[in-house]
């Protein structure tokens, strides 16, 4: 479900059902949409499209091929950069866009030179609004394609918006997790960047 409107005392919600799909994620705010109400930015199933709220059931791709995982993050200083799990080759990497993903993405990271043998997907990446230039990963991977051997792992990268995406690729480093297990989400501490929860 989806409505907008200032939230305070007054607030009169109008709610409008958008088209479901498993792992549907709406993306508010970012790109140019902020200043129409009628576009609506969303994920679902690897899909990244951009829609009419008067028209959703057209809906126009503005991402790259992907897993199902909804893996997509606006960047929180950039109107016009995203950052999208896609798939290449078979392998998932992260791709930025910084014109919206309308026809420009550039690979910014190589994970699967660590797991060249593995399946890998990004479940959640994450920009702090804080910390514009920090970018989070958490991935599962199936241990050379099984399955019943999943690990996962946590990266993250303090250099997302440097303009060389080679310098981008090699600035990823792996941060411990309590358990080997999945994540519910990611938050980072604005007065601390190196507190994360």
């Amino acid at each position: 479900m989806l409505t907008d409107g200032i939230y305070d005392s007054n607030w009169q919600p109008e709610f409008i059902h958008i088209h479901s799909s498993d792992g549907q994620k709406p993306l508010v705010g970012g790109l140019e949409y902020e200043n129409n109400k009628n576009l609506y930015v969303f994920a679902q199933n690897g899909f990244l499209g951009k829609t009419s709220i008067s028209n959703f059931s057209t809906s126009q791709s503005i991402g790259c091929d992907s897993d199902w995982h909804v893996s997509v993050e606006l960047s929180k200083s950039i109107s016009t950069c995203l950052f999208q799990a896609c798939r290449q080759n078979n392998k998932n990497e992260i791709f930025r866009s910084f014109n919206k993903g309308i026809n420009n993405y550039e690979q910014i990271s190589n994970f699967n030179l660590l797991f060249a043998n593995d399946h890998t997907a990004f479940w959640i990446l994450f920009n702090p609004e804080k910390q514009p230039n920090t970018l989070y990963a958490f991935m599962h991977v199936n241990m050379n394609g099984n399955p019943n051997n999943k690990k996962f792992f946590l990266y993250r990268n303090d250099n997302i918006l440097n303009p060389d995406a080679n310098a981008v690729k090699n600035s990823w480093y792996r941060l411990p997790l309590p358990t080997d297990s999945w994540l519910a989400g990611i938050v980072s501490s604005d007065e601390d960047p190196n507190i994360v929860y």
